[in-house]
């Protein structure tokens, strides 16, 4: 989670997947299914995420919603508490 989380916050401040490929270790083809993931799953881990933790509720697109969070808490904690309310995660 920790790699997948730098990765989603590098493409979050505006670089592109082969700049952000260039730098880690998962293929171009990776990071762009992560980004993928992460833009799909948005309204779902949001209306959770939101419900526990209201403070991201004032994140007014999904870039912010998950900038916010990934100042609140690791990417690995947010998965935990939304498998625990039994979201399906990867």
């Amino acid at each position: 989670w920790a790699t997948q989380q730098v990765v989603l916050m590098w493409l979050m401040m505006g670089l592109s997947v082969c700049e952000v490929a260039r730098s880690f270790w998962p293929s171009r083809r990776t990071i762009g299914r992560w980004w993928q993931w992460l833009m799909a799953g948005f309204n779902t881990h949001s209306l959770y995420l939101r419900s526990r933790f209201p403070e991201l509720g004032r994140a007014v697109d999904w870039i912010a919603f998950w900038s916010l969070c990934f100042e609140r808490m690791r990417l690995g904690e947010a998965m935990g508490w939304l498998d625990r309310v039994e979201v399906r995660v990867p």
